[in-house]
């Protein structure tokens, strides 16, 4: 007996066949967040909550391994420079200006504001001394500055955060392997010798709908039309046999008069029977 599952009345019928095998269709290369969220959110076996749930906890990961504390030190050696000589004139300014004067003295000047740039000039290189000095010593200045500019300014994890995952996760199998709690593998091909394999199923099935059917090996493989039923493999569904197969029967929407052949109960559970098809397929949902 073959099993049917009803996942929407007017356009999805899932039929499980027997001696039919689906294995992965292909493998890809993980190249960063982008080509994971691409893979695996395929609108069938995965929503976009779970593929977000997935990129949760990938991140997570991600903040508790050297990969993150890399990408922050790589950013600070960028800008440590310039966040620690705004954080010196921040806290030391009004004192380093005060020497800047000092050092010039009484030197007369045409007017105040010659005599101030003349000091400006000087409180720069007291700046930039004093800068340099707390890079080489990391002292409280240079602390504090690191400080106030990661929390200020958040570091750019997204190259880091992509240089983990290629690190961690070199395929998308590698993904699969470790989230199959959160995703499942989106990309099937059925295999094998069945004596009622897709091509068989798509052709029976065509006279009883009166409608063209097209069939694929892989899922999301055959060719979509208004007026045309879809036969591809479907993993999500399992069999009570060993080499049992699913595949989905993707349909035009139709009205309840229009689904000729088919009685509907409706209660506890629904039944379905093709009065013609039932007599090779003994189908229950």
């Amino acid at each position: 007996m073959t099993t049917i599952g009803i996942r929407s009345l007017h356009a999805w019928i899932a039929v499980l066949l027997y001696q039919g095998n689906l294995k992965p269709l292909f493998d890809e290369r993980v190249r960063g967040w982008s080509s994971i969220e691409r893979f695996y959110n395929d609108g069938e076996y995965n929503s976009r909550s779970s593929v977000a749930d997935q990129n949760q906890e990938l991140f997570q990961q991600y903040t508790e391994s050297d990969y993150w504390q890399e990408a922050e030190n790589s950013w600070w050696e960028e800008n440590e420079e310039y966040y620690v000589e705004q954080t010196v004139e921040k806290e030391l300014g009004e004192e380093l200006w005060e020497q800047a004067a000092e050092q010039l003295g009484d030197k007369k000047f045409a007017d105040e504001r010659d005599r101030k740039n003349a000091i400006q000039e000087i409180y720069s290189t007291l700046v930039s001394d004093r800068r340099d000095e707390s890079i080489e010593n990391r002292d409280e200045i240079y602390d504090l500055a690191r400080d106030e500019a990661m929390e200020e300014s958040k570091p750019d994890h997204d190259t880091g955060f992509d240089r983990f995952l290629r690190g961690e996760y070199s395929y998308m199998t590698d993904i699969e392997n470790s989230f199959g709690h959160i995703v499942t593998w989106p990309h099937w091909e059925m295999t094998g010798d069945a004596e009622v394999n897709i091509s068989t199923v798509a052709n029976d099935f065509s006279p009883y709908v009166n409608m063209k059917v097209n069939y694929s090996q892989s899922y999301h493989g055959a060719k979509r039309r208004a007026d045309t039923y879809v036969v591809e493999p479907d993993s999500s569904l399992t069999g009570d046999n060993p080499g049992d197969a699913g595949l989905e029967f993707v349909g035009v929407i139709l009205g309840v008069i229009e689904l000729v052949g088919v009685k509907v109960c409706v209660g506890v559970d629904v039944m379905i029977e093709y009065r013609d098809w039932e007599t090779d397929r003994k189908s229950v949902v």
